[in-house]
């Protein structure tokens, strides 16, 4: 396998979203269009391979549980050159591979198939149990799926001084080469800061894929990053549980500190949920014949500021918690799982709803390993 497939313990591994345009001149607008179909055209491909794919890996792995063939028809998932028993002429992981580059070799770079059978290889491995228990349905693969594509894919990476973004090429043959640009906005997550370490090889490029949606352009930069270094005592640690009356709440020692506060988080989200309310009892007022689509709109924007304001609260909270260890030199964080008891559910019934532990666990978890802090969960 791909030493690049590898984790890396010493290594954090994040991934950025970033809206990028084709860089082409102007008066060329028909080459960009071009480069936009070829790029549309890869992601159907795609769609159409992931779902192929995930249906040769469900169909070989259950041929065991094929009980109506003969015994003689039955064999092993393995290599014939191998393994006499073995029913295939490649490794398993490589059946597939084969699968995609015979259908689609002309059609698709080979850079794109070889992320591609690795990713829906890994994450079929990762479910199969739940298929054999009949827990979950096989993994179904929508039309906006990314595309993923190798580190040695994304060339030639410049910073434009003139437009303050950063160019580069994707492909390297000329057969598949497409120009882009990024556009990094007014970078409140401080992309620029981490193309420029990419340029001087401070940060390490990884697998990446692109994303069409809604006929935008992003690309799902994904890098390496070494652990930042801070002086923290190892030797103290902060015990952290998560509360239904706080946020977050931290002990050192004797000391109980309240980080986050509670009631705006509810008093915000209760707003947009009665606002997504108010709609809903309004659209029986709404005309006929312009479809259903338009009529239903203004509901999916209110549940998507919903999803945005819980996404920035908790990275919020999860940010605060990080730089108070950071400012108190504390080296290590064990987390409480929260636990509600009666009488918080009696007197809180409705905060069970509107809280969002779970991402708001992960967020912490993966700010405490970018920053040098280690995290044990109870």
């Amino acid at each position: 396998m791909n030493p690049e497939f590898l984790p890396d313990p010493n290594s954090i591994i994040i991934t950025r979203k970033i809206r990028i345009f084709i860089d082409v001149p102007e008066n060329n607008k028909e080459k960009g269009i071009e480069f936009f179909n070829k790029l549309k055209s890869w992601q159907t491909l795609v769609f159409k391979a992931s779902n192929l794919v995930s249906s040769h890996l469900f169909i070989q792995a259950q041929a065991k549980e094929l009980i109506y063939l003969q015994e003689d028809v039955k064999f092993r998932l393995t290599n014939r050159k191998l393994d006499e028993k073995g029913m295939l002429n490649t490794s398993f992981f490589n059946s597939t591979y084969k699968l995609i580059s015979q259908k689609f070799k002309k059609e698709l770079p080979s850079a794109i198939i070889t992320c591609l059978n690795h990713n829906i290889f890994s994450t079929f491995s990762k479910e199969k149990a739940q298929y054999s228990n009949g827990e979950r349905s096989l993994r179904s693969y929508k039309s906006t799926i990314p595309v993923p594509f190798t580190s040695e894919s994304l060339y030639d990476l410049k910073y434009n001084r003139g437009s303050r973004n950063f160019t580069f090429t994707l492909f390297k043959s000329q057969e598949y080469q497409i120009p882009l640009r990024t556009f990094l906005g007014r970078d409140l997550s401080n992309n620029k800061f981490i193309l420029e370490k990419c340029l001087t090889n401070e940060y390490k490029l990884c697998n990446s894929s692109y994303l069409i949606k809604e006929n935008k352009i992003y690309l799902l930069l994904t890098i390496k990053i070494p652990p930042q270094k801070h002086d923290l005592n190892y030797d103290t640690t902060a015990y952290v549980s998560l509360s239904f009356l706080a946020p977050i709440i931290v002990k050192i020692n004797d000391k109980s500190f309240n980080i986050g506060d509670t009631e705006s988080f509810l008093y915000k989200r209760l707003a947009i949920q009665q606002g997504l309310k108010r709609r809903q009892q309004l659209m029986k007022f709404n005309n006929g014949g312009k479809g259903r689509e338009k009529k239903t709109l203004a509901i999916k924007q209110f549940r998507q500021k919903e999803k945005q304001f819980i996404d920035n609260f908790t990275h919020k909270l999860s940010y605060d918690l990080v730089n108070f260890c950071i400012s108190n030199k504390i080296g290590k964080l064990e987390l409480k799982e929260v636990n509600q008891n009666i009488e918080e559910a009696y007197n809180y019934p409705i905060v069970i709803r509107n809280w969002s532990f779970g991402s708001l666990l992960d967020k912490i978890e993966y700010k405490c390993k970018m920053k040098g802090i280690i995290l044990t969960r109870n």
